[in-house]
């Protein structure tokens, strides 16, 4: 699951998951649309936050997240 999926489902705004994760709205939304670089400690603290529903494969383009979930042509 996506972390925009994953916010929108529990009606948590980007702001607050955010605040929990120490950055600004600005910072998670250019790791969000890949803009920037995903550090490996927001990957984890995101993957406890949801309970292990947003994975760090998650993170990826679609298109290598397919590639490595085995489901590219």
């Amino acid at each position: 699951m996506d972390v925009r999926t994953y916010t929108k489902d529990r009606g948590l705004t980007l702001s607050e998951l955010a605040k929990m994760l120490g950055v600004s709205v600005t910072t998670l939304h250019g790791y969000i649309t890949g803009r920037r670089g995903v550090p490996v400690r927001i990957v984890a603290e995101v993957e406890k936050i949801s309970g292990g529903l947003v994975k760090a494969a998650d993170w990826l383009p679609a298109s290598e997240s397919s590639f490595e979930q085995g489901t590219a042509a």
